[in-house]
């Protein structure tokens, strides 16, 4: 399986926006573990309150629905990208772990250039 990820309807992020650039999704199997990785590029813009706001709410939509389905799938999600966190203690960051996703710790303690 290869696709896109889109938004149905009721998901739209404030009612009306998919996300800035659509995020892709690969389904493999090795041996037992089945998992799905999903490549994004959430929104960049400024540091702007507004913009954080904007790229808080895509990673929310995301990390909600792919938490959602590896549930309901029984399979894992794995998450590449750039998400544009400016910093571990961000509400972005939050939104990202906010539904069991895990960053790993060598990551978190890679500084931001």
């Amino acid at each position: 399986m290869a696709g896109e990820l889109v938004l149905p309807p009721e998901k739209l992020i404030d009612g009306k926006l998919q996300f800035a650039r659509t995020p892709f999704c690969v389904a493999f199997q090795a041996n037992w573990f089945k998992f799905i990785i999903t490549t994004v590029h959430i929104f960049y813009g400024s540091t702007s309150s507004a913009d954080m706001i904007k790229r808080e709410k895509e990673i929310d939509t995301l990390t909600s629905i792919l938490a959602k389905r590896a549930k309901k799938e029984e399979i894992s999600y794995i998450l590449l990208g750039d998400f544009n966190i400016p910093n571990v203690k961000d509400n972005t960051m939050k939104a990202l772990e906010k539904y069991g996703f895990r960053v790993p710790d060598a990551i978190k303690q890679h500084p931001p250039i």
